[in-house]
């Protein structure tokens, strides 16, 4: 409130500093016209008002006890105002109003009680000169000798005028200035409670620290950020490592609770009027640094792809030459060794090795999606259609009614996949269930697969999509990596599972709308 009443008293210091050098002007003035004036008094009054004007200057500065060099002020201004009225005419002078511009003054700054106090200040010193002039003890070297014949009661009634208009005149500007103050001060309030909204609202981390890096604020982010963190506490105690990238002013990235953020940070400077302080702010960016990653791994994988692709379709021309020699050499053995152990190894490890070449092929493909509404009813009947064991798989869930948008080729390959793992997982089980059902979110349409088999695995449930991760002895460990290449780059859907044992269900996410 008094900062802003400061920024308003260096103008009064200047307008009042251009008043009082006008006054020795208009003394000049009178001498040119040939009035004997003497300008001695008036250099008086210009060398101590301008003296004060220093001093409340420097006191505005220092920011010292301000409400009391106000008074201060005041009471010298009053005592200014008396001395040019008895150099200029007493009763008889034009400058009686600058008793009204005092009271005025004292209401701006230090409202309904500066009023006050300058109205009686002011009735002092009018008072002394009215009565002075007239009872003969204080008389202005400059008075008009006419004002020596007014009667008694015409002086009381002025005396009475007068006074009543300094406290008349200090009700209504102090009641204007504390209604003006009361209101600038609710839209303060108002304000700093809207920007504080803001502020614990914003999705960043923002906290102020003071310049011995004390935290004096911060918001909600900065308590989900710093479990440990307190107005008043250093932030020695809260993360001394980043305590040197704050003092420093650099740029910073951290990990914290498997996330990452970046930290910036600014010492704001005022050069001594207000204490200096450090503004900290710091943002998520999970999201931005896995999305560079994918973007990373993206990239990587197409060149891996190609090169994979080639080298697949080298291996694969080999394989078979090796398949179709092993099948001769066993033609050509006797038949009591054509069943000799060997053979049959060297056979199924051949297929196997076909097997691996054949998916990897199809997750380094790179095909465009072609993306139709498919009845997803008729879809999964294709799939288990071709199925030998598909007694077990329930679809009456799934309403004959319900579209899904994604590419038919795909989809049925995601789906055959997932099938063909749940028949594995319920094998020995006593009464085998696979249960695909369809679910519908805000954005989403969920295809779900539950089977009642062994579940999977907790030693490689977090490397569950990776490719060549596998629990099987003949599998390659690429199917549901190719699953979650399908619906993830081809589809942008999304893809998880639950797993214990006698439950899996895995939830394929399709988006409705696809950019």
């Amino acid at each position: 409130m008094f900062e802003r009443i400061g920024v308003r008293y260096r103008w009064y210091l200047v307008l009042r500093l251009v008043f009082v050098l006008s006054i020795p002007l208009m003394g000049v003035l009178s001498l040119i016209r040939g009035i004997q004036i003497n300008l001695i008094p008036h250099i008086v009054i210009i060398s101590l008002s301008l003296l004060m004007s220093v001093i409340f200057y420097i006191v505005l500065i220092k920011g010292m006890n301000k409400i009391f060099y106000y008074y201060v002020q005041i009471m010298f201004d009053n005592l200014l105002i008396f001395a040019i009225l008895y150099f200029t005419g007493g009763t008889n002078s034009i400058f009686e109003i600058l008793y009204f511009v005092n009271i005025v003054t004292g209401s701006f700054f230090l409202f309904a009680k500066g009023g006050f106090a300058t109205a009686i200040m002011s009735t002092l010193g009018f008072s002394l000169i009215l009565f002075g002039e007239y009872f003969g003890f204080i008389i202005s070297p400059y008075r008009n000798p006419s004002y020596s014949e007014m009667m008694l009661e015409n002086l009381l009634i002025k005396a009475f005028i007068y006074i009543l208009s300094f406290f008349l005149t200090a009700a209504v500007s102090g009641f204007l200035s504390e209604k003006l103050q009361v209101r600038s001060t609710e839209e303060i309030a108002r304000i700093r409670l809207r920007i504080r909204d803001i502020i614990e609202h914003i999705p960043l981390s923002i906290i102020i620290l003071n310049n011995s890096l004390i935290v004096t604020d911060f918001n909600k982010k900065s308590r989900e950020l710093f479990k440990k963190i307190e107005s008043n506490k250093s932030f020695k105690d809260i993360d001394s490592e980043l305590l040197p990238y704050i003092v420093s002013q650099k740029r910073h990235q951290f990990e914290k609770k498997n996330e990452y953020y970046s930290m910036t940070s600014e010492k704001i400077t005022y050069r001594g009027k207000y204490e200096d302080f450090y503004i900290i702010v710091i943002s998520n960016i999970t999201d931005m640094i896995e999305y560079e990653n994918k973007l990373i791994t993206k990239e990587k994988m197409e060149v891996i792809g190609e090169l994979a692709a080639s080298i697949a379709h080298e291996i694969r021309n080999p394989m078979s030459n090796i398949k179709g020699a092993a099948r001769i050499l066993i033609d050509e053995e006797p038949e009591e060794k054509k069943n000799h152990p060997m053979f049959k190894i060297v056979l199924e490890e051949i297929e196997r090795l076909n097997d691996l070449v054949t998916d990897f092929l199809e997750f380094s493909r790179t095909r465009a999606p072609s993306l139709e509404q498919l009845n997803l009813l008729e879809l999964v009947r294709e799939v288990i259609a071709v199925e030998e064991k598909n007694a077990n798989i329930d679809v009456s869930k799934i309403n004959q009614s319900v579209i899904v948008i994604g590419d038919k080729y795909k989809l049925k390959q995601v789906l055959a996949n997932l099938i063909s793992n749940s028949i594995e997982a319920t094998e020995g089980t006593k009464t085998p269930l696979i249960e695909i059902n369809y679910e519908r979110e805000s954005e989403f349409d969920i295809i779900t697969v539950k089977d009642n088999g062994q579940g999977i695995d907790e030693k490689i449930k977090s490397r569950i999509f990776q490719p060549f991760n596998t629990s099987k002895k003949k599998g390659t460990g690429l199917g549901l990596a190719i699953i979650y290449k399908l619906i993830k780059d081809d589809h942008k859907g999304e893809i998880d599972f639950e797993s214990k044992a006698g439950e899996t269900i895995f939830r394929i996410k399709l988006r409705r709308n696809i950019d």
